[in-house]
């Protein structure tokens, strides 16, 4: 092995019957910590697929992310609705040229972070990305309550 022979390791590969193929993306060995990347992953609320981030821990199953996902899927519908008033408000407040007239219309659910479920306090993003070039791209900051999403504690766009 030479001295810059990880410059060229092999990505870790797993499947998942659920997430279907993930790649690591990063490890925390202090921490027993896995950083999974989900390329595609259907997201039924929005009849498409997004990316998904998935933190965990390495000897673990993905079943507490995979409960954390669907149970997103059941909420989504209503933490869209409060994501759309922070994000109108926050685009009024910046007083931004292109005005949105209809968050759902404009902006397509990209993907999520999955966090790891056994520490506190659990946040998780949410990233939406245009449908034309016309728009910003939103990231949003979501924390869980009493496992409650509470969309608005942060934005960025």
């Amino acid at each position: 092995m030479g001295i810059f022979s990880f410059l060229s390791r092999k990505p870790v590969i797993m499947e998942d019957g659920f997430f279907g193929r993930l790649t690591q993306e990063s490890c925390d060995f202090s921490a027993s910590r896995v950083c999974w990347y989900a390329e595609s992953v259907l997201f039924t609320p929005i009849g498409d697929t997004i990316m998904c981030m998935i933190d965990a821990e390495s000897t673990s199953s993905l079943l507490a992310q995979c409960s954390f996902f669907k149970q997103f899927e059941e909420l989504y519908s209503e933490v869209l609705q409060k994501i759309r008033l922070i994000v109108e408000s926050e685009v009024q407040w910046m007083a931004l040229d292109v005005p949105i007239i209809d968050f759902e219309m404009t902006h397509r659910l990209a993907g999520l972070t999955i966090p790891q479920l056994t520490s506190k306090p659990v946040k998780w993003e949410l990233w939406f990305e245009p449908v034309d070039t016309q728009q910003w791209g939103y990231t949003v900051i979501v924390d869980m309550i009493d496992n409650i999403p509470q969309p608005g504690i942060g934005i960025s766009a």
